[in-house]
C-alpha cells in the first residue's frame, strides 16, 4: 500500500513512461505558510482564465480534468489570473500554490 503522505502518478503513454512521486507541502505553523487554492472550470473550453486571488504569481499549478485525471496544459499566470490552453475543450480544476 502506498504511503498516504505521497501522491503517486502513473504517466500516460504519451508522456515519458514511469512514475512520479510528489512530496506533501510541510504544514504551516502560522505566518508565511503556503496558500493552496482550488479553482474550478465547469464549462468545457479550450482556454481557461481563472482568478486565483493570491496577489502574486503562483509558485505552482496542478491541473485535473473533470474526472480527476492529472493533465498538462500550456499555462501562464500573473498576480491575478491563471491562463491555460488545451487542444480539446476541457473542464476540470486547478490547484495553485
Amino acid at each position: 500500500m502506498a504511503d498516504p503522505q505521497y501522491l503517486v502518478v502513473d504517466l500516460a503513454e504519451s508522456q515519458a513512461r514511469g512514475r512520479v512521486a510528489f512530496a506533501p507541502l510541510p504544514a504551516s505553523s502560522g505566518g508565511g505558510g503556503s496558500t493552496v487554492r482550488e479553482l474550478v472550470q465547469n464549462a468545457s473550453d479550450t482556454t481557461w482564465t481563472l482568478a486565483h486571488g493570491l496577489g502574486r504569481r503562483p509558485a505552482a499549478a496542478t491541473f485535473y480534468d473533470s474526472v480527476g485525471n492529472l493533465i498538462f496544459p500550456d499555462y501562464t499566470a500573473d498576480e491575478t489570473n491563471i491562463y491555460a490552453g488545451f487542444r480539446n475543450a476541457t473542464a476540470g480544476r486547478v490547484a495553485v500554490i
